[in-house]
């Protein structure tokens, strides 16, 4: 199972930098306000960018204060770093995070189980055939080898998942910055450009940056919430898996 975090930039919508050229026009201050909130705490950005709330709804110390152990996770759902095997498995004791195997059917089959693209039926399938090629006498030991791998195998691949959602947010809250520097900078050029008209020019480029930049930065931001549903659903696969190898055991 592969998870390319950085492929969700792909996603946005291709936005044309010299479509839409306008003249000067007051920069959207709100905007501003947006980007300045999102250097200091971007999961009320996030909020913002699924229509939920706005700038004056939550102070912005208290939403900072939910989490503040992580503060490069953006998503709503608590961080967890790891899972273990105590909250989905009631078998034989295993190490907590799971544990690879040398056994050449078993890394075959892990790889199979935990990858997304395969739907659980046919897993399934494939599990229940695993453990009818087995003696009945090695059956639970080899089924709890089995889970064990599979479950240090999902970590691996969760903690992928998990870095990658920080190095995206850390990416937003940098653009966050430059945004809110530029719509500075732009309101600035815009009250001198009012006694100097020959400085036209310089605000529509500097308005059209701004623009382009504000929705870049809004795009991306709208696939923060897709990608905080990746480690829910690896997590949802680790317990169905569980069950499945667990079904299949005698004792």
């Amino acid at each position: 199972m592969t998870f390319a975090f950085a492929h969700l930039s792909s996603r946005t919508t291709p936005i044309d930098p010299k479509a839409g050229r306008r003249g000067p026009g007051k920069v959207s201050m709100a905007l501003i306000a947006g980007a300045a909130l999102c250097v200091s705490v971007l999961s009320t950005s996030l909020a913002m960018a699924q229509g939920t709330t706005s700038p004056g709804d939550t102070p912005p110390a208290a939403v900072a204060a939910t989490d503040a152990a992580n503060p490069d996770w953006p998503c709503v759902q608590h961080k967890q770093p790891v899972l273990t095997a105590a909250q989905m498995w009631d078998g034989p004791a295993i190490a907590s995070e799971g544990q690879r195997s040398d056994d050449a059917a078993i890394r075959k089959l892990v790889k199979v189980t935990t990858s997304r693209r395969i739907e659980m039926t046919e897993i399934s399938a494939e599990l229940k055939q695993f453990a009818e090629n087995i003696a009945e006498a090695e059956r639970d030991a080899k089924l709890t080898e089995l889970f064990a791998a599979v479950l240090a195998e999902i970590n691996t691949q969760r903690g992928t998942i998990l870095s990658g959602i920080e190095r995206f947010q850390r990416r937003q809250v940098a653009r966050a910055k430059k945004l809110e520097e530029e719509g500075i900078a732009l309101a600035d050029l815009q009250r001198k450009a009012e006694g100097d008209g020959a400085l036209a020019e310089q605000v529509n480029d500097a308005q059209q940056r701004y623009d382009w930049d504000a929705r870049v930065f809004q795009e991306r931001q709208r696939n923060v919430p897709i990608a905080c549903e990746i480690p829910v659903i690896v997590e949802s696969r680790a317990f169905e898996l569980a069950q499945a190898i667990r079904g299949l055991m005698k004792n």
